[in-house]
Formats: structure tokens, sequence, C-alpha cells
């Protein structure tokens, strides 16, 4: 008997979690950033982009953090606050993927999910990436004497939009 009220509690507890993306936060929309850039060569830039352009994560929005990126060293974060005020969860690991993107005006409570995407704001977002982070770490990594070879991926062409 007590197996069986057991059992019909967890039937109960898993069927009430709506949304297994809100509940368990382990999903990763893993949208990808179609470039010809290596991904291990930015990875090494994103120290000095922080100290350069400022935007790492602060303090009030550390607690937005995802599963999928703890202790992940190839994940990082870029927080804008303005234009709009967002935190995007990148991973720089076989090629480039948006994780996630926390944006309160889109989504006030969470993430924005596989579903969140509406054409329009993917295509922003996917502008605000290559415009504010790709190239910025592009130009640092060229700065820093990578060379092209190190830098791009099959040919010496720029970020595909």
């Amino acid at each position: 008997m007590r197996n069986k009220a057991l059992f019909f509690l967890f039937i109960v507890l898993l069927g009430s979690c709506s949304s297994i993306y809100k509940a368990g936060n382990l999903v990763c929309i893993c949208y990808p950033v179609n470039t010809k850039i290596d991904p291990s060569t930015l990875l090494k830039c994103t120290n000095e982009y922080y100290s350069r352009y400022g935007h790492s994560v602060p303090q009030d929005w550390l607690s937005w953090d995802k599963l999928y990126d703890i202790d992940s060293p190839y994940v990082r974060r870029f927080y804008f606050k303005e234009n709009p005020e967002e935190l995007y969860i990148v991973q720089f690991s076989n090629d480039i993927s948006l994780i996630d993107v926390i944006n309160k005006k889109i989504n006030d409570t969470d993430y924005i999910g596989k579903e969140g995407f509406k054409e329009p704001e993917k295509t922003r977002i996917l502008k605000r990436i290559n415009e504010e982070i790709i190239t910025p770490l592009v130009q640092i990594a060229k700065e820093n004497g990578a060379p092209d070879s190190e830098i791009y991926l099959g040919n010496t062409s720029s970020v595909k939009r």
C-alpha cells in the first residue's frame, strides 16, 4: 500500500511540472550561430572582451543561471544593459551556440526557451550576437596576433547572417 501511495504521489508531482523546461532548467535551446569562425579562438578572448566592453554579468543577474552551463569551460555569459536589457548564454565548443536568452521584457519569469523566439526577435538576437559579441571577439583575436587561419574555419569569409 505504501509503495502505491508513493508511486501515486510521484505521478502527481511529475504531472504538476507543466513545463520540463521551466521545472528542470536543463534544456538548452542550442540555437546555432552560423559562422565560419573557430569557437576556441574566440573563447580565449572573452576575458579581454569583458574588460574592454563591460558585458560581464552584474550581481543581481547572477541568479539567472542554467544547470546546463554550471562549471562548463565552454560557456560564457554576455549581459547587455540596454536596447534591450538581456543576458545571452553562449557556448563556444565545436560550434557557437546560443544556449539561452534572458530578457525580462519578453518573459519576466523565465528564460525565452525554444518556443519564445518569434522571427523579429530571432533576427534581432542573431544580429546582436554577430555585431556585439562575435565581431569584437574576432577583432580582439586579430589584435592579439591570431592569424586568419586560426580564426576562420575553412575559408576567410566573414560571419554569415
